[in-house]
């Protein structure tokens, strides 16, 4: 409905600079320097027109795609002040990803930014991510194909225009990101493990044929068999890998790769979880082969997100802390300073994991 028509219905369009700009006596440009604080508009023109604004109920919210395009024609930057996160579709049900979301949102709002948030698994980017209203996007994943997928959909609408990206947790070629130490979080737990007296030692992975080398699990892989050699010990002598199956559904992943590591290697007095998550499902498989925590094998988990709760409801999860919710503060922090500051060299910040010892790790049965 044009100006026009709106004025026959009743109904009051909104003002537009044009408008301030004809009240005034100025040009269209002037009036939005004016508004944005532009230096080479002089004081009381400028004080006049922020008056005729405010007294004809000027919203910028309402042309700002116009004026956002105007601008750009003109090389001028604008901020949107919104943020794009991909998150897991269920993310909210899980600590993890909860406490990244968590301080990815702390620190946004704390920028002024807003945040939407976006399943990876979307095989479309909604509008709104690529028409130019969002600022930068932040990402998450287990690995660099779980990370590149969602990015890669989006590249043809971003192409030539600039929008910057921070991944969390996993590299992806030509992002800014922020990483954590999982080689020395892993490495911590092995060592922990090997001063205990514990020599052979299972650590679990996803077998995801289609995703290639998984980062994290390749670093914690790493982290273990250094603990080892620095120990005086082959890793090959006593450090089992098994890959879990992760067609099975969740409930039934942990006990079936259990049940296929204790008939391959009867011997293990120790496991490394890849998660906290499976501490539970490890602990109730472990209690079906008639094996105890910690009295007959002792587990670490990794993240320190969910707990493993006794009786009276204390965690008791032996498991290496990943500052998840300082990782999320971090990416947003530099996505922040990307977009407000127009920064284009990539940043890389690596947190460190820290290991926490509780209840679940005791010496070996001898």
């Amino acid at each position: 409905m044009d100006a026009r028509h709106a004025q026959t219905a009743g109904i009051e369009r909104a003002a537009t600079m044009q408008d301030i700009a004809d009240r005034c006596g100025v040009s269209l440009i002037t009036v939005s320097r004016a508004l944005r604080d532009d230096p080479r508009v002089r004081p009381e023109t400028a004080g006049r027109i922020r008056e005729t604004a405010a007294a004809l109920g000027y919203d910028p919210a309402c042309h700002h795609a116009a004026r956002r395009l105007a601008l750009r024609k003109h090389g001028i930057h604008v901020i949107n002040h919104i943020f794009a996160t991909f998150m897991p579709g269920d993310f909210a049900r899980a600590n993890y990803f909860l406490n990244l979301f968590r301080g990815v949102l702390a620190m946004a709002t704390s920028r002024g930014f807003a945040l939407l948030t976006a399943d990876p698994a979307m095989t479309q980017p909604l509008p709104i991510y690529t028409r130019g209203d969002v600022d930068g996007f932040i990402a998450v994943g287990w690995d660099a194909y779980q990370q590149h997928v969602p990015l890669a959909r989006l590249a043809p609408a971003l192409r030539g225009r600039r929008c910057p990206i921070v991944v969390m947790l996993v590299p992806v070629e030509g992002c800014s990101r922020v990483l954590t130490d999982d080689f020395g979080g892993a490495y911590a737990a092995t060592a922990h493990l090997l001063a205990l007296g514990h020599r052979r030692v299972l650590h679990f992975w996803p077998e995801i044929p289609e995703m290639g080398p998984i980062y994290l699990h390749d670093q914690r892989r790493a982290g273990c068999r250094q603990a080892y050699r620095d120990h005086g010990l082959n890793p090959d002598d006593g450090l089992y890998g098994l890959r879990m199956d992760h067609l099975l559904p969740l409930e039934q992943r942990m006990p079936d790769a259990l049940r296929r590591a204790w008939a391959a290697h009867p011997g293990i007095t120790a496991i490394l979880l890849p998660n906290d998550g499976y501490a539970s499902l490890a602990r109730e498989a472990l209690r079906a082969l008639g094996l105890r925590v910690p009295e007959d094998i002792s587990i670490v988990g990794f993240d320190d997100a969910e707990p493993l709760p006794d009786a009276a409801g204390r965690n008791l999860l032996t498991t290496v802390r990943v500052p998840l919710e300082a990782v999320g503060r971090a990416a947003a922090e530099m996505l922040a300073r990307h977009v407000t500051e127009q920064r284009d060299e990539l940043e890389a910040v690596t947190l460190p994991t820290e290991l926490v010892v509780r209840g679940t790790t005791a010496p070996p049965r001898r």
